[in-house]
């Protein structure tokens, strides 16, 4: 059921804390819980090294390396927290950009902070923010599976990963 009220992690955290509380007689307010939630949740992230390790042979083959992310300011806590600030180039929060994916701008603003053009790739896991919004700025695009099937009746991405790691050997063979 949590899984479910989480919209795969779409659900606005304010509707999905109160969801909890009314299903599960939780005490607290919302607020109490998001404060929480901000103040934990990033604390839980952990970088593979084999990620690091693909990050650091994009660097060296010439890659800029962008995150784009949509939510609030506490999302850089997560690369604070993993060690991922060290290895990006730049960031880009919807929060702080005031645009959210699948929207052109926030993908041109991350482009533009890497110090780059957007002549490259978009990987992530979310159909329509990150693959159709890649697509939409000319992206080529990878889709993280996460256990789930592409949904054959939108515009498929150019490859699809299982690991953030072989999302980047699949970037490195097509530029190899």
């Amino acid at each position: 059921m949590i899984v479910e009220l989480d919209e795969d992690g779409f659900a606005p955290r304010t509707t999905f804390f109160e969801a909890i509380r009314r299903s599960f007689d939780v005490e607290g307010t919302v607020d109490d819980h998001l404060a929480r939630y901000r103040d934990e949740y990033p604390a839980g992230f952990v970088l593979d090294p084999a990620t690091t390790e693909g990050l650091l042979y994009l660097r060296d083959a010439g890659w800029r390396i962008g995150v784009v992310t949509n939510g609030p300011f506490f999302q850089e806590r997560k690369l604070d927290v993993t060690g991922l600030h060290e290895l990006i180039d730049g960031l880009c929060i919807s929060e702080d950009v005031g645009s959210n994916k699948p929207e052109p701008f926030i993908f041109e603003e991350a482009a533009r902070r890497c110090g780059t053009d957007l002549d490259g790739w978009m990987v992530g896991d979310s159909a329509f923010a990150d693959i159709r919004g890649g697509q939409a700025v000319g992206l080529r695009t990878i889709w993280m599976r996460r256990g789930r099937d592409w949904d054959p009746s939108l515009p498929p991405p150019d490859f699809e990963a299982d690991t953030p790691r072989e999302a980047i050997d699949l970037i490195l063979g097509e530029w190899a």
